[in-house]
């Protein structure tokens, strides 16, 4: 009997949209007002403070990795609506709409900043203010997906995944089980595993080829979970110093880093990763809480 692909009827606890989080950019994108211009494949080399205006210098560099994915130092997004405001964002997409500015900075009187720390380092170049986020530790982290076959996985699969504490001797941080906590996205006759790779201090994810952490992915969670059987194929994905480490000390940096903006930097608004959490609800929380101050000061 043919394998059936699990349905959102399946049971389970967790929601996943149908499309995966790629589906929400593209909508996003879909419904953007006229006045608003993407620009993809670029990059933002500098953002500078100039007699009451943001000079932003961008340079066209392509569909390549994101910034953090390829050791860049530089966003590749940005958009720019009639209003002369600008955000610069850290995600990447495939809608090429405009063909980029080449040569004259694009000026603009609001900019939203929203990219990981080590953007910083090229931008305000001269204004120790930022000094903190560019030297906000990073970590790297991998992810391997890996699919079984059920009929012969001897593994005793429990839950929907598990967490592994940095005192464990082994550079994995998690395991989600995606066809119990997702049961949707994975045919009925596969066990599918993601596993996370990558501890700060462990560098690993930085050295190792693909096919080294696949191996390595692979027997570290048979350790862990205890079973044997292999898997029929391993995707690597790696994000290379993209994970902001919330050292002590972190809340007095950013509050220092804010009071600088706010006394030197009109209309200048950050927010990502670097301030309050790393995940997506905190990027989306983030956002909607920065929109309504905003609107609320118009």
């Amino acid at each position: 009997m043919a394998s059936r692909k699990g349905t959102a009827a399946q049971s389970g606890m967790f929601r996943q949209l149908t499309g995966g989080l790629e589906s929400v950019i593209t909508a996003i994108v879909d419904v953007m007002p006229s006045n608003v211009h993407l620009h993809t494949g670029t990059l933002v080399s500098n953002i500078r403070y100039v007699e009451g205006m943001y000079a932003i210098d961008v340079e066209n560099s392509g569909n390549d990795a994101c910034g953090c994915q390829s050791h860049s130092k530089s966003i590749r997004t940005a958009s720019i609506n009639a209003e002369n405001s600008v955000e610069a964002s850290d995600s990447t997409t495939d809608f090429a709409i405009e063909v980029l500015l080449d040569k004259a900075p694009a000026m603009a009187d609001h900019v939203i900043i929203a990219t990981p720390p080590a953007t910083y380092t090229q931008w305000f170049k001269d204004d120790p203010g930022f000094d903190f986020l560019r030297s906000m530790e990073q970590s790297s982290c991998a992810i391997a997906i890996m699919a079984f076959d059920k009929s012969t996985f001897d593994g005793d699969l429990k839950g929907s995944g598990l967490l592994i504490t940095r005192k464990t001797d082994t550079p994995l941080t998690a395991c989600t089980i995606l066809n119990q906590k997702w049961p949707q996205t994975t045919p009925d006759d596969k066990v599918v595993l993601r596993v996370f790779i990558g501890k700060p201090g462990n560098d690993v994810v930085e050295q190792y080829s693909d096919e080294e952490l696949s191996e390595l992915a692979v027997e570290e969670i048979q350790h862990i979970m205890r079973f044997s059987a292999k898997p029929e194929w391993v995707r690597i994905n790696r994000l290379i110093h993209c994970m902001p480490q919330y050292n002590v000390g972190h809340r007095a940096g950013i509050k220092a880093v804010r009071e600088h903006v706010a006394a030197n930097y009109p209309n200048l608004h950050l927010i990502g990763t670097p301030f309050d959490g790393i995940g997506i609800p905190d990027g989306v929380k983030q956002a909607k809480e920065l929109v309504q101050k905003l609107v609320n000061e118009k």
